[in-house]
């Protein structure tokens, strides 16, 4: 009888009716995961106001505060309410005019009053809210501390509040600017995708190797014409394989649900991040396969491989 010294197909045939069950379960769960992130990442991306508005809320608040100026002086009561309701604009044009003349800087007309306010209007946070915020922002801007002399504004008075409990400003400002679909991917690629795998490889590292001996099993297997090293490296093989075929299967998941869902997919961006994250789980499996190799009792080795 011809002595198996390399590879065993009946000992890779074993290991996979033994482990399939956990397999087939983790793959499944590591391509909902898959299906779950890409949908809660496209929501995100969606419903978020990515439109830069900052260049219209400064022409607004420079329309804004040129009729707040003139009210002032003049004591009329000019408001972008009355602009919007008015058939006659002459009286802004007068307004806006004068002051374009006053200053190089400024070339305000009706018609970039209305434009800037109709760029605002489809912001998430809406038109009216820009407007309470200008008086907020005008009415602190002509105040100054009654101590320090200072001038008071809306920002500075949200920082104190921020130091008074606890909360540092630079922190909210990071959270405002952070791209929430990308902390999502790095989620998933990080932890999320890793459960799963890890899972799988400690179980079927340590089935493969040690419990066999733990239990008395691999004294069988060793009776056949099957050497030592077929059956290492065929489970290594199996180590190697099966974890592959999982990570395969999330990959293409995550195509079809981009193709599905977003209606568009980079194929080389997430080959490059499967890719990174095969090599990863490769070597988690090797260090469980590992102390599956160096013990006779399942405990220490899922102590060491699973540690």
């Amino acid at each position: 009888m011809k002595t198996t010294k390399i590879f065993s197909w009946p000992l890779m045939k074993q290991s996979i009716s033994a482990n399939k069950v956990l397999a087939i379960a983790c793959t499944l769960i590591l391509c909902l995961m898959t299906v779950v992130i890409t949908f809660a990442g496209n929501l995100i991306g969606s419903t978020s106001d990515s439109t830069d508005y900052t260049d219209a809320q400064t022409d607004f608040y420079s329309y804004l505060y040129v009729l707040a100026s003139y009210n002032d002086m003049a004591g009329t009561e000019l408001s972008y309410e009355d602009f919007a309701e008015a058939e006659d604009l002459s009286q802004y044009d007068t307004v806006f005019s004068m002051m374009s003349e006053q200053s190089d800087d400024l070339d305000l007309s009706c018609d970039g009053f209305a434009e800037a306010a109709d760029t605002l209007s489809q912001s998430e946070a809406g038109l009216d809210s820009y407007i309470e915020n200008f008086e907020y922002v005008y009415a602190l801007g002509s105040v100054q501390g009654c101590f320090s002399g200072e001038d008071l504004d809306v920002e500075a008075m949200m920082t104190n509040m921020l130091e008074m409990m606890g909360v540092s400003s630079d922190l909210v400002e990071n959270m405002s600017k952070m791209d929430t679909s990308a902390m999502l991917n790095q989620m998933y690629f990080t932890i999320m995708s890793l459960l799963p795998i890890l899972l799988f490889i400690i179980f079927a590292g340590n089935a493969l190797i040690v419990d066999q001996v733990d239990k008395g099993s691999m004294a069988y297997i060793l009776s056949t014409p099957t050497k030592r090293s077929a059956v290492v490296i065929t489970q290594a093989v199996y180590m190697v394989v099966v974890p592959l075929i999982m990570v395969g299967c999330a990959f293409l998941t995550k195509l079809i649900a981009c193709n599905i869902i977003v209606g568009e997919v980079d194929a080389a961006k997430y080959a490059a991040l499967y890719g990174g994250l095969y090599l990863l789980t490769e070597a988690m499996a090797g260090i469980c396969y590992l102390a599956s190799c160096l013990f006779n009792l399942s405990k220490y080795a899922l102590a060491l491989g699973g540690g």
